[in-house]
């Protein structure tokens, strides 16, 4: 492990749906010891606690989706592990981390994410997480460069071809035992990406600072490898890394 001093650093990951943003976050964040925020996880949970609680997931609702929030506070917990989910979700005391990886949470998450009044309940609950947090953290989302974190030292925008993010996401969904034509996961990744960059507030946008990787003809170890590149680099120059 790289040696650290006790500066606080945030790194931020954005990018469209199955970019591979959040796997570079899971294995940087195990490597440099940081926690690892999963923005899109806290929209996923939110969708979550509407479709449980049969919430329509539209503009009428938002009050009934906050105040399910509200009442089932949000939490992020560290996987310290190499194995296994990024961090662990909870909606109150219940751990939801295996239920919000489905196509209908994620489409719902995508709306979910388009209403300010949601994000701004979840941009300060992130905040609160790097604030009580010791060291530093990787966050991945689609604002979190521009919007959230626009603070953060390192910035990276992460990017793939639609048809290589639709057969990731399909390999992943076949790995979790879901059987989902390819063609509907290439048109649900096509329909995110057109929601996540033309929605009024908190768009999805390349932060006019952020080092643009496209991962379209990378493996997951050549990604891993560029990101942690220009990492490296940075905190040399902060001071941060010593050797």
């Amino acid at each position: 492990m790289p040696e650290q001093n006790a500066h606080k650093f945030i790194i931020t990951i954005d990018g469209p749906a199955a970019s591979g943003k959040g796997t570079a976050a899971h294995l940087l964040s195990r490597e440099y010891e940081l926690l690892n925020l999963d923005s899109g996880a806290c929209y996923r949970a939110v969708a979550w606690l509407g479709i449980e609680h049969d919430v329509p997931i539209d503009e009428n609702h938002i009050d009934e989706l906050l105040d399910l929030l509200e009442k089932n506070p949000l939490k992020l917990l560290p996987n310290t592990e190499m194995t296994g989910p990024k961090c662990f979700v909870l909606v109150g005391d219940a751990d939801i981390t295996s239920l919000i990886r489905t196509p209908e949470v994620g489409n719902a998450a995508s709306i979910v994410g388009a209403y300010p009044e949601i994000r701004k309940v979840v941009r300060e609950h992130e905040r609160r997480i790097v604030e009580s947090h010791k060291a530093g953290v990787i966050v991945e989302g689609r604002d979190s460069g521009t919007v959230v974190f626009p603070e953060a030292e390192i910035k990276f925008f992460l990017t793939a071809a639609p048809e290589v993010r639709a057969r990731r996401r399909y390999e992943e969904y076949i790995v979790s035992g879901k059987e989902i034509p390819f063609e509907n996961v290439l048109a649900e990744i096509v329909e995110r990406d057109e929601r996540d960059t033309s929605r009024e507030y908190s768009a999805l946008r390349i932060p006019v600072d952020a080092i643009v990787v496209d991962s379209t003809d990378y493996t997951v170890e050549q990604t891993h490898a560029e990101l942690r590149k220009y990492i490296d680099k940075k905190l040399k120059e902060m001071g941060v890394l010593t050797s």
